[in-house]
C-alpha cells in the first residue's frame, strides 16, 4: 500500500450501498451541527446527563421537554357506585328511549310511520309536554334530518298542532347537513353542536345517511361509533337514530356490525288501527325489556296527531311482577319511587328480587295508577 493509498483508506470509507463516504466532510458538519444547536436552545447541552432529546439534527430540533400525562385507566370507586341513583336517568321517553347516553335503534319499511313518530316524541319532548302518557319536563332537543324538505317538517309539525306561536326555542332541528358523521371533520362539528346548544336528546334520521362511507361497510359503523357514540355516552346525551329496512328483509339496511353499536333496537310495523307497533328486538338493559317484547301505540289525528301507549295484559309481564307489586304495596312504597328504593325495601323485608322484576313491578304499578284514583290494586 503506498502513502496515498493508506491517506485515502483513513479518509474515505464505503457506505451500506458501496458509495464512498468522506469521513472529515461527515464529521465536519456534524460539529457545526452541534454548535449551532448550542446557539439557538443556549443551556441545553452543558450537562449531557439533563439532555432530554438526542443531538439536534437540521431536519428534527429538539422539542420541549417531556411531560407526565394522566393516565385514562380508572377504576370504578365502589362506595360512589352503590351510592349513585342509577335509577333516575334510566329512561328519556318511556318506554321506548332509555336515558344516560343509551343509543336506540328504530327501523321499519318505508311507510310505516317511523318518522312522524320520532318527530313526535322529539317535538313533544321538547315542549315538556306529557309522552307516551308519560310525565315529562322541557328537554333540550337535537334533530338532524337527511330525508324531509321544510315544506314536510312545516305539514307534520301543523298537524302535531305547532304554529308561529309555538315555542321552540329546545328543538334544535337542522336539515341536510353535510353527510359524513363516520369521518373525523364532520363528527367533531357535530359534537361541537350538540355542546354550543347543551342538547339532552339527540334524533338521526337516518344512520344510513348520516355516514359518507359504503352502507354495507362495517369499518364505516365502527368510525361511526368511534366518533360520535362513545362522545354522547361520555356526555349522557340519549339519541335516536332512525333505520329502514331492505325490501327482502326485516333488519335494519347496513353492515352487521351497526347493530353492535345500540343498546336497544326496536322493529316498527304499522298496526290495523292506524298505531305502530314496535317489537324489541335488542335490550342491553334488563329494565327495557326481553327481546320479542312489544309496544302498542295508538294514533289520533283529533285534533292534532299524537300517539299513545297501551297498556299490556296482565299476563304479558314478566313472571314474578303481580307478587312483586304486592309486596311494595305491603310495604307502602311509593308509587313514584325509582328501582334503587324498591330493591332496598324488598331487601330488608327478606324478599329482594331480580331487577328486572322489580322495574316490572315498579312498571305495573305505575300503569295501574294512572288509571285508577284510588291507586293501584290488585
Amino acid at each position: 500500500m503506498t502513502e496515498d493509498e493508506g491517506v485515502w483508506e483513513a479518509r474515505f470509507a464505503s457506505g451500506p450501498n458501496g458509495e464512498e463516504i468522506d469521513i472529515e466532510e461527515e464529521t465536519r458538519l456534524l460539529v457545526e451541527t452541534v454548535e449551532a444547536g448550542m446557539k439557538e436552545w443556549p443551556g441545553r447541552f452543558e450537562d449531557p446527563d439533563e439532555w432530554t432529546d438526542p443531538v439536534p439534527s437540521r431536519a428534527q430540533p429538539p422539542g420541549p421537554p417531556r411531560t407526565e400525562r394522566s393516565n385514562p385507566f380508572k377504576r370504578v370507586d365502589w362506595p360512589t357506585f352503590w351510592a349513585t341513583d342509577h335509577d333516575t336517568t334510566q329512561w328519556a321517553i318511556e318506554p321506548i328511549v332509555p336515558g344516560g347516553g343509551r343509543m336506540t335503534h328504530v327501523h321499519a319499511k318505508r311507510g310505516q310511520g317511523k318518522s312522524e313518530l320520532s318527530l313526535y316524541l322529539a317535538y313533544s319532548a321538547s315542549l315538556g309536554e306529557p309522552v307516551l302518557d308519560q310525565e315529562a319536563v322541557p328537554t333540550i332537543v337535537g334533530y338532524i334530518d337527511w330525508e324531509m324538505g321544510e315544506a314536510d317538517l312545516r305539514d307534520r309539525l301543523e298537524a302535531m298542532g305547532a304554529g308561529p306561536e309555538t315555542d321552540l326555542e329546545n328543538f334544535h332541528y337542522v336539515l341536510f347537513p353535510p353527510r359524513g358523521l363516520d369521518k373525523a371533520e364532520t363528527a367533531h362539528s357535530l359534537i361541537e353542536w350538540l355542546d354550543e346548544h347543551e342538547i339532552e336528546l339527540l334524533f338521526i334520521d337516518s344512520i344510513t345517511g348520516s355516514i359518507s362511507g359504503e352502507e354495507n361497510s362495517n369499518d364505516a359503523y365502527q368510525d361511526l361509533y368511534d366518533l360520535i357514540g362513545t362522545r354522547l355516552k361520555e356526555r349522557g346525551i340519549s339519541s335516536v337514530w332512525l333505520g329502514n329496512e331492505g325490501k327482502s328483509r326485516d333488519d335494519s339496511r347496513g353492515g352487521s356490525r351497526k347493530e353492535d353499536l345500540f343498546d336497544t333496537i326496536w322493529r316498527l310495523t304499522r298496526g290495523d288501527d292506524d298505531g305502530v307497533q314496535l317489537k324489541l328486538t335488542k335490550a342491553r338493559q334488563s329494565w327495557v325489556g326481553t327481546e320479542g317484547d312489544t309496544r302498542h301505540l295508538t294514533r289520533t289525528g283529533n285534533p292534532y296527531v299524537s300517539y299513545k301507549t297501551v297498556p299490556p295484559s296482565t299476563d304479558s309481564w314478566p313472571l314474578g311482577t303481580m307478587d312483586c307489586a304486592k309486596d311494595l304495596d305491603r310495604l307502602a312504597v311509593d308509587v313514584s319511587a325509582g328501582r334503587p328504593i324498591a330493591v332496598a325495601a324488598l331487601r330488608a323485608d327478606g324478599c329482594g328480587r331480580r331487577n328486572d322484576i322489580v322495574s316490572a313491578a315498579i312498571k305495573y304499578r305505575r300503569w295501574s295508577a294512572s288509571r285508577s284514583k284510588s291507586g293501584p290494586g290488585f
